[in-house]
């Protein structure tokens, strides 16, 4: 599937998966993160991440994350359309996946750190729901450890 084809069935699949906890303004969206970044399995799984910057977005309805290798940390800015665990944990996979697999898109290697991210932070009732999803989408997820 291709980077583009991929992106685009990556964003129908996970439309109608739950979105975990839903936030009503940029500080909770910031804990959220926090919580994730000072947590011990994030030590462990992610060193080369040592933070995340949470900016809102410009765009009404566009988030993004980046990595930073020159400090080791990376951003990701939120729209408050996708202030919800399920988004955060999208644009922060964009930042563990460049980190450490050079990742720059939705390939394999985002959509494994996509959805460790939403097992550690969400459990595994959500995660195997967005897995699921995604796999009946022709997601193709790195097989490497997608848990």
């Amino acid at each position: 599937m291709s980077r583009c084809t991929q992106q685009d069935a990556l964003y129908r699949s996970e439309e109608e998966a739950p979105n975990g906890i839903d936030f009503h303004d940029l500080g909770e969206v910031k804990l959220f993160v926090k919580s994730m970044t000072d947590s011990t399995w994030w030590h462990e799984r992610f060193p080369k991440v040592r933070g995340i910057r949470v900016e809102r977005a410009l765009q009404r309805d566009g988030s993004v994350g980046a990595w930073f290798e020159d400090d080791w940390t990376g951003q990701i800015e939120m729209s408050p359309a996708h202030w919800c665990a399920k988004y955060v944990c999208h644009e922060v996979a964009h930042v563990t996946a460049e980190a450490h697999a050079g990742s720059t898109s939705h390939d394999p290697a985002f959509v494994r750190d996509y959805l460790i991210l939403v097992y550690q932070t969400l459990g595994s009732a959500i995660w195997m729901d967005l897995r699921q999803r995604l796999l009946d989408g022709g997601i193709v997820i790195d097989s490497r450890d997608d848990t």
